[in-house]
């Protein structure tokens, strides 16, 4: 079991190339499931099925588990499984159709008119980086446009003949 796993993180890192914190998330992750799987006597990855996948996420559940930590979890099964497939190693994915948690809360917390104002009304802004910052500001505030789409932004993007903006993201 840990040599698959092995092998896919061997993937990840050298086919995939991706982030040291993905790698590092991933490999918790599985860990964890093997874990699981051999307290429950299953001792090879290609025989686990969707209700096995499922009694996991109860698992997980059952120790508070956050919903966002179980949804990130099942990200990684099924991208573990997808590869097995892609190998051959099996030829369905358990994990299609496991109904991920909602996570709580608001994932993204809007500031009410007078934290706006602050944030955007500091004390010195006749600077250029202050003027930048605070065009940055408003036009994530007034746009909606993604941190990493405002990072990616480039003057040409600016159509300041019909005061639009053109986004790669949008």
């Amino acid at each position: 079991m840990i040599k698959l796993v092995d092998e896919y993180l061997v993937f990840l890192h050298k086919g995939k190339q991706v982030s040291e914190n993905t790698l590092k998330s991933y490999s918790r992750d599985l860990k964890k499931l093997i874990v699981f799987l051999k307290e429950n006597e299953i001792d090879d990855l290609t025989t686990v099925d969707n209700g096995i996948l499922q009694s996991y996420m109860d698992y997980l559940r059952k120790y508070d588990y956050a919903a966002s930590t179980i949804t990130r979890s099942f990200i990684a099964i099924k991208s573990l499984y997808n590869y097995l497939c892609d190998m051959a190693y099996m030829d369905v994915n358990p994990a299609v159709g496991i109904k991920l948690p909602k996570a709580e809360g608001n994932p993204n917390p809007v500031l009410n008119r007078n934290e706006m104002d602050k944030l955007l009304n500091p004390p010195v802004v006749f600077s250029f980086k202050g003027l930048r910052d605070r065009a940055m500001l408003l036009l994530l505030y007034n746009t909606k446009i993604s941190i990493s789409d405002l990072v990616k932004l480039k003057v040409s993007a600016v159509d300041f003949e019909n005061s639009m903006l053109v986004c790669s993201g949008a």
